[in-house]
């Protein structure tokens, strides 16, 4: 969970569905509900890309590309770089009601499917968390929905960052440490027990 992500209006999440999806009914509809004109463009081109010219999905991309390393599941690693503050102006964080409507939706089909779910704050520098003049109301917010934990890490902005809002190889080893027993409680706790090392690390 993020104070960002969830003010956004979602058109960069749907834009990315629609390129990289297969076009189906429901992503329509979700287009068309955005009432986006960039979303409106991307879905006539992927219409008309898959239904009209039939077009295979042939695009690969470098695994490497500059300091940026594809992981297969869907990470991306950072070469080692120290994160140079700048000066962060406050902010309101105004969770978007429609994000908020879907975070709801999701965790009441998990819900009903009875799978467990832990909603975890992902950790941002110092300097950007005390930028949000109600970050504790934000943090309410989050727990009202569901089992809810934020790090108690103190990380170095400058050490363990290589931007506000995510960690380096260093900062994400720290981070790992303290969240894989935090995962493994929560886990236990559903009667949910690893039998690899493997499915441990999957997990998260």
């Amino acid at each position: 969970m993020h104070p960002d992500i969830i003010a956004l209006d979602g058109v960069e999440s749907c834009i990315d569905l629609l390129c990289n999806t297969p076009l189906t009914p429901a992503t329509t509809r979700m287009a068309l509900r955005t009432g986006n004109m960039k979303v409106a463009n991307t879905l006539i081109y992927a219409f008309y890309s898959q239904r009209v010219l039939h077009r295979p999905d042939t695009f690969t991309e470098d695994s490497i590309i500059s300091q940026w390393a594809y992981v297969p599941g869907g990470y991306v690693e950072v070469n080692d770089t120290l994160f140079h503050q700048e000066e962060t102006p406050t902010t309101v964080i105004v969770p978007h009601p429609r994000q908020m409507e879907a975070l709801r939706q999701c965790l009441s089909l998990l819900d009903r499917r009875g799978i467990p779910c832990l909603l975890v704050e992902v950790p941002d520098t110092r300097q950007l968390r005390d930028s949000y003049t109600n970050l504790d109301e934000f943090q309410r917010q989050m727990r009202l929905l569901g089992p809810f934990v934020c790090d108690t890490l103190h990380f170095s902005d400058s050490l363990h960052f290589y931007n506000p809002n995510h960690l380096n190889t260093d900062g994400a080893a720290i981070y790992n440490r303290w969240f894989l027993p935090v995962l493994q409680q929560f886990m236990a706790g559903h009667g949910i027990y690893p039998t690899s090392k493997n499915d441990t690390v999957c997990a998260y």
